[in-house]
């Protein structure tokens, strides 16, 4: 199985991205945590010029893995350090084991 590695467009494949976190977190499934309103806003509607940092692995056109992180700033010794809080790391049946 030949697996790539690209920055994940939602405009391209948000249907697929769902369908994954179905997959993943079957606990959310009927959920609003499972509706594309909360993703956009978990991972867009962050008020800075980079709203997120997401990855997707595809195995043909299949989303097989998913890292995301979203921004967040620390004050450390007065000094704002930016980093990433990881959330909603996946990877799919099809890639496991």
């Amino acid at each position: 199985m030949k697996i790539t590695i690209n920055t994940f467009s939602h405009k391209e494949s948000l249907s697929k991205q769902r369908a994954l976190f179905s997959e993943c977190f079957p606990e959310t499934v009927d959920t609003s945590i499972n509706k594309e309103s909360h993703y956009l806003w978990k991972f867009h509607s962050f008020p800075g010029n980079i709203h997120s940092y997401e990855f997707g692995a595809f195995a043909e056109n299949d989303l097989i893995g998913y890292y995301a992180a979203v921004p967040y700033q620390y004050l450390i010794n007065n000094q704002k350090i930016n980093v990433g809080i990881v959330c909603d790391v996946m990877t799919g049946l099809k890639a496991r084991g």
